[in-house]
């Protein structure tokens, strides 16, 4: 079911996946109720990107009651929507079954200037054993610990990893992310600040 910029009650949601909905598109969508619903949604794919600004730097907040019901995902978009701490975690719910995770422009803003951002995602990629596609891609400026979290986390099963336009990814993580992960098919480190070291480390 595709919802693309609708506006759609959250019974609605549950309705669906009482009769059978395993993918569902909620696209620049707004949800309205269902905070408190504690119904298991059994979601294969949710696509729920906020694609409906023409301004870069406008993002939305992730609906409140939605990842937090979702247990076995194996797909999630979430481009340039808010993420707190809360989200993160539910995000993690669904590791033992995440395959692609797509967290492009993602704003991490609501949980700065809180010290444990990093941790955060840390702990997110730490639970996330079968992803074998990652994109975090960003237009936001985000602390080499974020990078080094990643690096040192991902699962060695990642087959395709996008870190463009993330100024603090360097040649260190670089290395220690190829040293991991040898299943590697595709990668993306456009605009970012890696040198010829970073080269060096993927032919080798």
């Amino acid at each position: 079911m595709n919802f693309f910029e609708g506006h759609v009650p959250y019974g609605l949601i549950e309705k669906a996946v009482e009769n059978g909905c395993k993918y569902l598109g909620l696209a620049s969508a707004w949800l309205y109720d269902g905070g408190n619903s504690n119904m298991p949604l059994n979601l294969k794919y949710l696509e729920m990107s906020y694609l409906r600004s023409n301004n870069p730097y406008n993002s939305h907040e992730a609906h409140e009651g939605l990842l937090k019901n979702c247990h076995s995902l194996q797909k999630l978009a979430m481009k340039n929507l808010v993420l707190d701490l809360e989200a993160i975690n539910h995000i993690g719910k669904n590791g033992e079954t995440l395959k692609v995770l797509n967290l492009a422009d993602i704003h991490l803003s609501t949980l700065y200037p809180n010290p444990n951002r990093a941790k955060s995602i840390e702990k997110l990629f730490k639970r996330c054993v079968e992803l074998i596609e990652l994109n975090f891609s960003t237009k936001w400026f985000y602390e080499s610990e974020i990078f080094t979290a990643i690096a040192y986390n991902l699962t060695p099963k990642i087959m395709k990893v996008d870190l463009s336009h993330n100024t603090n990814l360097k040649d260190g993580h670089v290395e220690t992310l190829i040293k991991r992960c040898n299943k590697i098919t595709e990668l993306n480190f456009s605009f970012t600040s890696i040198t010829n070291k970073s080269v060096d480390s993927i032919v080798t």
